[in-house]
């Protein structure tokens, strides 16, 4: 609970920092506007759909920890519902309100999102296990542990156990395709290991 208060109220001094620093996007507001697209309904959803109650939360708490006014920070929060057209959709709808501070996830839907984020030059919280999208531009910031954390651990593992052939089964979402495709796969088959890889929906 400690470390995810500091890492709460770390966050919320970034946000400040950042609305000091960023020209808005849309009007000039006084305000930190943190405009939020997220699967908030949908199979997603079981993962993320209680976020904004979090994040509101922290934000409450946090600022009243550091003696900021919470009503310093709008938050727009719009479903995305785990589907990448309707993210697009609700990232051009963002862009017309303005923001200084975006947050998107999860890997596909954000994936559909970041190209409009990208050129507006303000940060971009991703909230996803893609291994590679943050690293694709200087605004794209990363606030959780993405899949290149385990990847080693099952190229280790198969070679440990001595594998001649390896089966795959992985959801079809984006940070599993570039997991397994890009990184499991292509190290195992280096080494000669046979691999079979299939893809499910969820």
């Amino acid at each position: 609970m400690k470390k995810m208060k500091i890492l709460g109220m770390a966050f919320l001094i970034m946000l400040t920092s950042i609305a000091a620093i960023t020209p808005s996007v849309g009007d000039d507001s006084k305000t930190v506007r943190v405009a939020v697209n997220l699967p908030l309904t949908g199979p997603v959803a079981a993962w993320s759909g209680e976020f904004p109650n979090g994040f509101r939360l922290g934000i409450e708490e946090t600022s009243a920890e550091l003696g900021v006014d919470p009503k310093v920070f709008d938050m727009d929060f719009q479903d995305n519902a785990g589907k990448p057209a309707q993210s697009a959709t609700v990232a051009q709808k963002q862009l017309i309100s303005g923001f200084d501070v975006y947050v998107t996830g999860s890997s596909e839907s954000a994936k559909a999102a970041v190209d409009q984020i990208d050129p507006l030059g303000v940060p971009n919280f991703i909230v996803a296990f893609d291994p590679f999208m943050a690293a694709r531009n200087q605004t794209r910031l990363r606030i959780m542990a993405n899949s290149k954390i385990e990847a080693p651990l099952f190229i280790s593992y198969a070679k440990q156990r001595k594998a001649k052939s390896v089966y795959i089964i992985h959801v079809n979402s984006a940070y599993a395709v570039g997991e397994f495709r890009e990184m499991v796969q292509p190290a195992l088959e280096k080494d000669g290991i046979e691999i079979t890889r299939e893809e499910f929906a969820f």
